[in-house]
């Protein structure tokens, strides 16, 4: 029985030994919190809804809405403010802490925290100053309201509180909207409008033109719209007088139509004495004048042809061909049960290589610009393509030493090509296309 009571005291020493150690370490740890939470400038306060910072260059008020949830700045203004930034203040408003007592009674005039503070923030009932870099640039001085200690706490805490009314205030325009939401737009300019289309995937233009528009540079036009957020403040009210007074011009007007709700800018310009350009912008939904970059006022004036897919068709999933030339010369090809057939002038086996690099060169050739005078000259060549029951036919036109009219069968307006691409299977020898 004595080794059984040797292991019981064995065992009950150890969780004695543990529970003392673990006590020791639970005691140290919450003395290091302690003493942690008497350094923070803000000992105490473990939530912020609301808090003012003043600089030397003014003052901002920022407070929650309760029910929203959403941070508005109420003084000097009342205007939405910008969340994450918000967010960011309280985050170091509320870790901030001094490492180092500087002086017990000092004068805050010694150390740039009288009369006027870098920064004074206020939440809760608590108030803490922050002042001059120390000398050797190792901190800024700090002191609590009713405190008489000047205290010394890390740099980028002052840097990060060196907020002011418009570090704070919202600089989104727009309400949020997804790309992919926006059903269609419009840019209207003095020269008129243009108006897009989303056709399922593809973007079209309803006006000045019926054409398809190619979908990235859509993208890139309307991104910067979207995503606008204002440089700076023009106006805290945009109102005819402000627009007289500041002699801005009426650039444009855009629309964006989303999922039956509709976003507007309305556009505006200025030049400088040296031919610079500033762009501004007002939306009904909010009341300032906004300064924005100038890609938007840009954008606006796009014209249509910058916007145009300049791509032919997509001639690789062509099911027929054909190519018809001066003194009745026509071949033509088709897909029968997976493969390519030349069905004339004569029956035979196509050249599968060669006619996927016929239709590939179709497919990759680029419209340089689009034409609409009246100096389009036939050549007497056509190509034809046939994709599913979609068919259409490219009239060829003059040529010079690098670029080749062409144009869709019907249609007055004509483009400008790579010549190299086309015109080298325009030829007499039909049996190119044939296996060999």
């Amino acid at each position: 029985m004595k080794w059984r009571n040797t292991l019981f005291l064995g065992m009950l020493f150890l969780v004695v030994a543990g529970a003392f150690w673990l006590g020791l370490v639970k005691g140290r740890e919450s003395k290091r919190e302690e003493t942690l939470e008497k350094q923070r400038l803000l000992s105490g306060v473990n939530r912020i809804y609301h808090f003012k910072i003043e600089l030397r260059g003014g003052f901002v008020e920022v407070a929650q809405d309760t029910v929203s949830k959403q941070w508005n700045i109420i003084a000097p203004i009342f205007y939405p403010s910008d969340n994450n930034e918000v967010l960011n203040v309280i985050r170091t408003a509320l870790e901030i802490n001094f490492t180092q007592i500087v002086a017990d009674n000092g004068n805050p005039k010694d150390f740039g925290l009288a009369p006027v503070p870098w920064v004074k923030f206020s939440t809760e009932g608590k108030t803490f100053l922050l002042g001059d870099d120390t000398p050797t640039q190792t901190g800024v001085y700090a002191q609590i309201e009713g405190d008489k200690r000047i205290l010394l706490v890390p740099g980028e805490y002052r840097e990060k509180l060196l907020k002011g009314l418009f570090d704070l205030r919202d600089k989104a325009i727009l309400p949020p909207i997804e790309e992919t939401n926006i059903d269609s737009f419009k840019l209207i300019r003095k020269d008129g409008e243009i108006a897009l289309v989303r056709k399922g995937f593809q973007w079209w233009f309803n006006s000045p033109i019926n054409a398809p528009a190619d979908n990235n540079l859509v993208s890139n036009l309307l991104s910067p719209f979207i995503n606008v957020r204002a440089l700076d403040f023009a106006a805290e009210n945009c109102c005819d007088s402000v627009i007289k007074a500041l002699k801005l011009e009426r650039a444009g007007t855009v629309l964006l139509f989303a999922k039956g709700s509709i976003a507007e800018l309305k556009v505006f310009t200025k030049h400088d004495d040296v031919g610079g350009e500033f762009a501004f912008v007002s939306t009904p939904a909010k009341m300032p004048l906004f300064n924005v970059p100038t890609i938007i006022s840009g954008n606006l004036k796009k014209s249509a042809n910058e916007l145009r897919d300049r791509s032919l068709t997509k001639a690789l999933d062509a099911d027929k061909f054909a190519i018809v030339g001066p003194k009745d010369f026509m071949v033509k090809g088709k897909v029968q049960n997976g493969e390519w057939f030349i069905i004339a002038p004569e029956s035979t086996i196509g050249d599968r290589t060669k006619i996927q690099q016929f239709l590939a060169d179709i497919q990759n050739t680029r419209i340089d610009s689009f034409v609409a005078d009246t100096r389009f000259k036939l050549s007497g060549w056509e190509i034809h393509v046939n994709i599913a029951n979609d068919s259409v036919v490219y009239v060829l036109g003059a040529a010079n030493d690098t670029e080749l009219q062409l144009k869709r069968a019907g249609e007055k307006e004509y483009y400008l090509v790579p010549k190299r691409n086309l015109l080298k299977w325009c030829g007499p020898d039909w049996k190119k296309f044939a296996a060999q």
